[in-house]
């Protein structure tokens, strides 16, 4: 499957702007940024601020299809920033979603509950 995402110029990321969206957490934005592509964001929620702080993406708000079209339109007419994104966004996801690290988190936090540690 990575190999397929590693094919991609960018990722969308689309969900409307619904309040129960805002703390969604999309399996296609990891894998996009794992993989190096950058992300084109269509909710505000944590994504939009992830996507500007970490300079790996763009945001668009889905509920305005023609500023949609002309966002995408500008990202893929610059090679350069595409490619800066991903390079960026592939640096975050290996600092904050390795799922190694991740799943030793875990152990760590469940042998703590047990009493194990």
């Amino acid at each position: 499957m990575f190999t397929l995402f590693k094919l991609a110029d960018l990722a969308l990321i689309t969900f409307n702007d619904l309040p129960v969206l805002a703390s969604n957490s999309p399996a296609k934005l990891y894998d996009s940024l794992a993989c190096g592509v950058p992300v084109l964001v269509t909710n505000p929620g944590w994504t939009k601020t992830f996507v500007e702080q970490h300079n790996c993406g763009w945001y668009s708000p889905a509920s305005q299809s023609e500023l949609l079209a002309k966002k995408i339109k500008e990202i893929m007419a610059d090679r350069e920033k595409r490619r800066q994104a991903g390079a960026n966004g592939q640096s975050i996801a290996r600092q904050l979603f390795d799922r190694q690290q991740l799943a030793a988190q875990v152990e760590q936090i469940l042998l703590q509950v047990t009493g194990k540690v």
